[in-house]
């Protein structure tokens, strides 16, 4: 990935690439272990993670 690639480009590229069906608004990023804006930057090593709606109590 080209360093100055956002989450929604990173994304979109693995959503074409894999099929993913659900959209982009319906879930939310975390970046190192940290929530995340979709426009923020990724870095070399940083570690993405696309969390789904959960319920619970």
């Amino acid at each position: 990935m080209p360093q100055s690639t956002s989450l929604t480009e990173l994304y979109e590229q693995l959503r074409q690439k894999h099929r993913f069906s659900r959209p982009q608004s319906e879930l939310r990023v975390a970046v190192n272990d940290y929530f995340a804006k979709w426009t923020d930057e990724i870095y070399d090593g940083d570690s993405v993670v696309f969390i789904t709606p959960v319920a619970g109590g």
